[in-house]
């Protein structure tokens, strides 16, 4: 059994993609646009789901690449950079749904007053449990974290494994929160230890030791005989 059975997975940039090429086929871009949004920004599903047309906007009605938030967890601000497929699905979703600037930015799809109502997390855990096992993966292993955390081991990679770089990313207060959410295996980490060498290789002489008492060998009594 793996060391980190039991973890909700992050996904690979290779599922990752999985999902988005099958949402996009099914049309269905209010989660492309919530799925994309939720791996960019790495927030918190309970500050993902509050966001508003107006928090994602400027001025002029576009969407800005770079959105400030304060978590409502910690009460700390994070910045979260958007890449660009993400801005344009977040245009492309906006303009479908013709929102206003205070409607929330997920909710239902049923009829106009449900705009002013986000999505729950129960359904929002739902919906990332329908998209995983579309591409066949076990839904069980895959939560609303799945979306926050599958980022941060590639940024911990492009930071040379500086953790503060995540954990700024990811608004943490305690840098073991950020240490948990990479979520090296345990294998992984048994393999990283494995190529630490920290004695001098040793040469032996090619001869046999002589017969007789080693010289590793004590004395039956442990103290020092006098004469």
């Amino acid at each position: 059994m793996p060391a980190n059975y039991g973890r909700k997975l992050p996904l690979t940039q290779s599922e990752a993609q999985a999902i988005q090429q099958w949402l996009f086929r099914q049309k269905r871009w209010r989660d492309l646009a919530l799925f994309m949004l939720g791996i960019d920004s790495l927030l918190r599903s309970s500050d993902l789901l509050q966001l508003r047309m107006q928090d994602v906007t400027d001025q002029n009605g576009c969407v800005r690449s770079l959105l400030l938030w304060r978590q409502q967890k910690t009460r700390r601000p994070v910045e979260c950079h958007l890449s660009q497929p993400t801005l344009d699905m977040l245009r492309y979703w906006m303009d479908t749904a013709d929102k206003r600037p205070s409607d929330y930015l997920f909710t239902r799809l049923l009829s106009r007053t449900d705009l002013n109502t986000p999505i729950s997390s129960t359904m929002y855990r739902l919906l990332v449990k329908q998209w995983v096992e579309a591409i066949g993966l076990d839904p069980a292993r895959y939560s609303t974290k799945t979306l926050r955390k599958s980022r941060v081991r590639p940024i911990l990679e492009a930071a040379n494994h500086d953790y503060q770089v995540p954990q700024i990313l990811l608004g943490h207060a305690d840098i073991r929160s950020t240490i948990h959410y990479a979520a090296i295996a345990e294998e992984t980490a048994l393999a990283i230890s494995a190529q630490v060498q920290f004695f001098e290789p040793l040469r032996f002489e090619s001869s046999p030791q002589p017969s007789g008492k080693s010289p590793e060998m004590f004395d039956e009594n442990p103290k020092r005989r006098t004469k």
